[in-house]
């Protein structure tokens, strides 16, 4: 689940490591806001709508399903894609 202990989150499987952890974070507002950030950061990279987008973009490329993203005119980009033309392009699924 993308979980570091004591990077975005504290990690505990006992109670009392549990409510350990808790006054620790009342305590030490540095471990609180680092925790906090490095979370969101977390949330972001991996769970947010564009990291879903990129995942399923990624799975549909690999699957032929979707032309490759590259702009008309690169090397591998659309203009240079062979395969047939009713095959979205990734460039069509973010619009």
């Amino acid at each position: 689940m993308h979980l570091e202990h004591e990077k975005n989150v504290l990690v505990a499987d006992k109670a009392p490591v549990f409510a350990r952890h808790i006054v620790q974070l009342h305590r030490d507002p540095e471990l609180w806001q680092r925790l906090s950030q490095n979370g969101l950061k977390t949330i972001e990279e991996h769970f947010s709508m564009a990291a879903a987008k990129r995942n399923l973009e990624e799975l549909l490329l690999q699957l032929g399903v979707l032309r490759n993203a590259l702009p008309p005119g690169v090397a591998g980009g659309e203009a240079s894609d062979r395969r047939t033309d009713n095959i979205p392009s990734a460039r069509s699924l973010r619009d």
